[in-house]
């Protein structure tokens, strides 16, 4: 079995930093060495989607029980989603086709922005 690596005072440790808010959580990693901090910075985003699902259904007029009744759950499940800052995969594909809203796709320009 290979042993774990161990940073040395001369090689580049990374350094973690996690700044959470209800709206977004901001990931920064740092490079540094010798207690200074050099480039190498990649910054994550992650939308609550609970919050952006409840808005959709605001701007088209739905209630919680009209979700809960489309997507055969409880009037509390629907409540719990909106309170979660992520969610499966299944349940946000079906949450897009009941409210034609392609939530994937605020994921996909997040990415594209990061690459590009």
């Amino acid at each position: 079995m290979r042993e774990p690596k161990r940073w040395d005072r001369q090689e580049t440790a990374p350094t973690l930093f996690l700044f959470y808010d209800l709206e977004l959580f901001i990931l920064f990693i740092h490079g540094h060495s010798q207690g200074e901090f050099t480039g190498n910075t990649t910054t994550i985003i992650r939308m609550h989607i609970g919050k952006l699902i409840r808005q959709k259904m605001e701007e088209r007029h739905k209630t919680v029980v009209w979700l809960a009744k489309e997507l055969a759950y409880s009037r509390t499940n629907v409540y719990k989603i909106y309170d979660k800052s992520s969610i499966d995969t299944d349940v946000l594909l079906r949450i897009s086709i009941i409210l034609e809203y392609d939530f994937f796709k605020i994921y996909s320009d997040e990415v594209k922005s990061k690459v590009d």
